[in-house]
């Protein structure tokens, strides 16, 4: 005889919410790998692994605050926030690393990874009055022996660490004597370093892109241009060089999905493809200098783009090219008189015998 367990109704209840709690619970939390010290290597069979340094871990919640996260690793860690840089990595490329700046950054963390992420620490120290570089940490993608960045079809993608810099005799010894860092503009070359690089939205692909037509002394076009979609070619016929970028999924981090870094050009085509001056987007080239060496000259910003891009700017472009720099280092100026409405009710309410004129 063949006996029957009847389960209560109320216990099938409690155990369907209890599992749903914990799910929930899960869903809320991630595990962090913390590492520190090493580096991205991308091996020859194209799969990426982290070598050196120490890893630590931690669970940290999905409503955390990037300052508190900042925090929480360095407490952890026992290091000085004000010395270290974040970045992250997301699971559909591991080899991309995204700064980690901001709450925005956090979000993104969580919702690009599935329950647990890894986040990479840079060591960082002065290089200058203002300038805060990278002395220590993980690179995007170090490559090793035989291990190369490319579409199925398309030539290996050689990362050099070879960077000539752009200067001139004068702002050389400047630099020398001033511990000041010196552009490379070498490194333009491999802003994108192939299919699958990731950029948190659309409008740093198109400086990446402009960056590489000034470091390859080429001329492109957008043969399409959304936030979503964007296909850029070379503007010299029948050259194969191109590249596509689409949006994953609703977010604003975009992907690249085609990555043909081949030229085709003659001596006739290489004079008439020169790449055009775009202030805005020139200006990224010399972030660095004006950050360290705000009495950059705009006549010492002709010359040096002559010597390393042989590109002739006039001392208007080469002036909004200054400013755009500084605007984007230091904010719009008009942002700052924005203050003057507050700063003046403030000075009434703590001094209210007196009048402001």
């Amino acid at each position: 005889m063949e006996s029957t367990c009847i389960i209560p109704q109320s216990f099938v209840v409690v155990l369907f919410l209890t599992n749903l709690y914990v799910n929930k619970e899960m869903e809320e939390e991630m595990f962090c790998y913390i590492h520190e010290g090493g580096e991205l290597v991308k091996t020859a069979v194209g799969s990426v692994e982290y070598k050196g340094g120490r890893t630590n871990c931690s669970v940290v919640s999905k409503n955390i605050s990037h300052s508190e996260f900042v925090s929480k690793v360095c407490g952890e860690l026992n290091l000085d926030s004000n010395s270290i840089k974040l970045e992250f990595t997301v699971k559909f490329d591991p080899s991309c690393l995204l700064p980690l700046h901001n709450d925005g950054d956090i979000v993104n963390m969580f919702k690009f990874n599935d329950m647990f992420c890894h986040v990479y620490i840079s060591q960082c120290t002065e290089c200058g009055d203002d300038l805060i570089c990278p002395t220590s940490g993980p690179t995007p993608i170090v490559a090793s022996n035989s291990a190369h960045v490319s579409s199925i079809g398309e030539p290996p993608l050689h990362i050099s660490n070879e960077s000539p810099t752009i200067q001139s005799f004068g702002f050389s010894q400047r630099c020398a004597m001033t511990n000041t860092v010196q552009l490379q503009p070498s490194r333009f070359e491999h802003s994108i370093v192939g299919s699958g690089h990731t950029f948190p939205n659309a409008s740093e692909f198109r400086d990446a892109i402009y960056l590489m037509s000034l470091a390859g002394k080429f001329r492109y076009s957008y043969k399409r241009n959304s936030p979503k979609h964007m296909t850029v070619v070379c503007t010299i016929e029948d050259c194969p060089w191109k590249i596509t970028a689409r949006a994953i999924g609703d977010s604003n981090i975009v992907q690249v999905h085609t990555f043909r870094n081949v030229h085709n050009h003659c001596l006739e085509d290489v004079a008439l493809s020169q790449p055009l001056v775009r202030s805005t987007r020139a200006s990224l080239v010399i972030d660095d200098v004006i950050r360290s060496t705000p009495e950059y000259q705009p006549r010492q910003i002709c010359k040096d783009f002559v010597r390393q891009h042989g590109i002739q700017l006039t001392y208007l472009q080469a002036w909004q090219m200054k400013e755009k720099a500084k605007e984007r280092i230091y904010g719009q100026p008009k942002n700052y008189y924005k203050l003057l409405p507050w700063m003046c009710e403030r000075m009434l309410a703590t001094n209210r015998d007196r009048v402001l004129s």
